[in-house]
């Protein structure tokens, strides 16, 4: 009983499923003690790939929870894209923080369907960031830009309804609402 620090069997299988790689070094110990019981290892092999596959979950609701969060921290954000497919759910990849036409701060934010380009707002502020584009992968073209190498250009097909352009008073730049070309300098900064 010292061993296992006056616990019983009982004890250590009531302890939270969280844990699984706990479970793993257990098994893992008392396979030292009994090499040869093949059922020990196939627990332990068991649970390290269920400790994988939390994991891997875990991951995925926080990439979810991500396209929510942009959600809430981003003024006049459009409800589609809290909207999720039924057969995959929307997912925030990365966030972007760069300069676009030529002196705006911005932020791209990128999801496993689509990307949120929004103006980066004052700190202090109820909204973090300001809708600027949802623009989906479907109806996108990127190139480099003619002008430098270092700028990327995006070529977006105006005639996808589910891209949205935030109304000429909230743009960016004085260009139309059926946006062609977006310039995207590159910048050192990144996070997410």
């Amino acid at each position: 009983m010292e061993e296992c620090k006056r616990q019983d069997i009982n004890s250590f299988f009531i302890m939270p499923i969280q844990r699984p790689m706990r479970y793993s070094l257990l098994l893992s110990e008392l396979n030292k003690k009994n090499p040869e019981n093949e059922g020990l290892e196939a627990a332990m092999n068991f649970m390290k790939e269920m400790a994988k596959t939390l994991d891997q979950v875990k991951r995925q609701e926080e990439e979810i929870n991500g396209v929510y969060t942009i959600f809430n921290e981003t003024l006049y954000c459009p409800r589609i894209l809290i909207k999720n497919s039924e057969v995959m759910p929307k997912r925030l990849i990365k966030t972007y923080h760069g300069i676009i036409f030529k002196r705006t701060s911005a932020s791209v934010h990128v999801m496993n369907d689509s990307i949120l380009i929004t103006k980066n707002r004052k700190a202090n502020v109820k909204y973090k960031y300001k809708f600027q584009f949802y623009i989906e992968y479907s109806s996108l073209i990127v190139k480099k830009s003619n002008k430098s190498d270092k700028n990327l250009a995006i070529l977006i097909n105006k005639n996808n309804p589910n891209n949205v352009v935030a109304k000429p008073g909230n743009l960016i730049a004085k260009t139309s609402q059926r946006i062609s070309i977006l310039y995207i300098k590159k910048n050192q900064r990144k996070s997410h």
